[in-house]
């Protein structure tokens, strides 16, 4: 039986502990709902993986995938890329594409 459920619940209630830290502070309306509600989608997710491991639907994945980090850092490097300009957009956006494919292709064999 798996426990990623564990780990995703307890970013979850992190971000959450974030969103509500935030209210002592000035504020605008949309970093709660940005804050509040990524907390929200990840404990959703968690209660989804609890409810697919206990009926036994959970696939086994690897624990590490080159694909992934490669996928994230693509993501985290176009985000920059949106505030910095198109030479960081659109090396970001390769990662991504390529990050995409090495995780497809993990995930196919």
């Amino acid at each position: 039986m798996s426990r990623d459920w564990v780990t995703t619940g307890l970013w979850g209630l992190f971000l959450l502990g974030l969103a509500v830290l935030l209210l002592g502070w000035e504020r605008s309306w949309l970093q709660l709902l940005l804050l509040g509600g990524s907390a929200l989608l990840v404990l959703a997710g968690a209660v989804i993986l609890r409810r697919l491991d206990e009926h036994g639907r959970a696939r086994e994945q690897p624990e590490t995938s080159l694909g992934t980090i490669v996928l994230a850092g693509g993501i985290a490097i176009a985000l920059l890329g949106a505030a910095f300009g198109t030479w960081l957009l659109l090396p970001g956006l390769g990662l991504v594409a390529l990050g995409a494919g090495v995780a497809l292709r993990e995930v196919r064999r």
